[in-house]
């Protein structure tokens, strides 16, 4: 009966539809973003490789290049390095060199021979990786390599001094693929840094025992801070939850535009059913049978416009990792719709639907029926 009614004035059916499926679509767009970042620090997180990182006391966060703004003496991480469990140390100064022909190149200064340490799974596409005697030798992220237009064997100056470009890697669709990596020490002195770095993995032989070394390691130094990655995804994932809850509140305003236009919609269908709905009651339908009708009607309404919406909200995630990757240059921040994010697309739906139609169905139950006869 409800699917009939709508039916009958499809107009009206289809623009309210649309609505709903515009709030929707809009809704899991914007969610979507929030779920691709979280799933893309998981993964980032994961490809370290590392059981604990350490940072400066008080900076607790996720090292994603180019989010590190502080340094602290390299002599903390050398007096740390005899803990128990510590299988090795790796030590990073990231520094940001611009005005090259690309975007801002960020490099990372390491021990060369740590740098497989760093990113286990690399490959090469062009030249070699780093050796133990390189001083000014530089290798570039295919990314990084592919947006500035550098090549194998060209000469950049970083910082005032000339740095050679001795291998680049092959394409990972990680956070690395923008990053170039030169040795730590060169790093260091060109940056105006001796002796300093940003950021330290830290990998242990008992992986079970990464929550007791890190406080270990707390212990040994008043400076650091040495955060497990559970905790780090941890970490991340509360500031994505508040990332994700303004995304809700900015959505609120399509969503609360989606509750009313099912509501007036559902309004102007019952005054205009006054008639109708008096000759269901007369032949017999109870007015529970009525409210639990126009409810389904408007349901029926939200739940396809939520549908719809899912999909569209697919589209547009589509649409924003066209547009991060056109504008940043970068691919590993894809935005995810996820089977959780469509429940919550379609639950949203329903429940607009539910809401929208709970007052004009009470209404439409409440008629009397000898009046309702009688309207014109």
């Amino acid at each position: 009966m409800a699917a009939k009614n709508l039916g009958r004035r499809r107009t009206r059916t289809i623009l309210t539809t649309l609505g709903v499926t515009l709030a929707v679509a809009f809704t899991v767009g914007l969610l979507s973003l929030s779920e691709g970042i979280l799933a893309t620090i998981q993964v980032e997180v994961g490809k370290f490789g590392a059981d604990i990182f350490i940072y400066k006391k008080g900076m607790e966060t996720v090292p994603l290049p180019g989010m590190v703004t502080y340094s602290f003496p390299e002599e903390d991480i050398n007096q740390i390095s005899s803990l128990k469990n510590i299988q090795v140390i790796v030590p990073a100064l990231e520094t940001i060199v611009l005005g090259l022909n690309g975007p801002p190149l960020i490099v990372e200064g390491i021990p060369p021979s740590s740098f497989h340490d760093l990113r286990p799974y690399a490959l090469l596409d062009q030249g070699r990786f780093l050796y133990n005697n390189d001083t000014y030798s530089l290798l570039l992220g295919h990314g990084a390599a592919k947006s500035g237009n550098i090549t194998l064997g060209a000469t950049l100056n970083l910082m005032g001094r000339e740095f050679k470009v001795v291998g680049i890697l092959a394409p990972s669709g990680d956070v690395f693929d923008s990053v170039g990596f030169a040795p730590l020490e060169a790093v260091q002195v060109t940056s105006g840094q001796e002796g300093k770095v940003n950021w330290a993995i830290v990998k242990l032989y008992d992986h079970s025992q990464a929550k007791q070394t890190a406080a270990l390691i707390q212990n040994a130094s008043q400076d650091l801070s040495a955060v497990t990655a559970s905790e780090a995804v941890t970490f991340a994932s509360t500031l994505i939850g508040i990332a994700r809850a303004i995304h809700l509140s900015v959505s609120s305003v399509s969503l609360l535009i989606g509750v009313l236009f099912v509501f007036a919609t559902m309004l102007i269908s019952v005054s205009e059913r006054v008639r109708e709905i008096g000759t269901l009651r007369a032949i017999g339908a109870s007015r529970r049978y009525i409210f639990e009708m126009i409810v389904a009607e408007s349901s029926l309404i939200s739940t396809v416009g939520g549908i719809l919406g899912c999909f569209g909200g697919y589209l547009i995630s589509l649409a924003m990792n066209s547009l991060i990757q056109s504008a940043l240059d970068v691919t590993f921040i894809q935005t995810a719709v996820t089977p959780g994010l469509v429940a919550i697309g379609v639950g949203i739906a329903v429940g607009i639907g539910v809401l929208s139609g709970l007052y004009p169905a009470w209404r439409a139950s409440k008629l009397n029926i000898v009046e309702a006869l009688r309207y014109e």
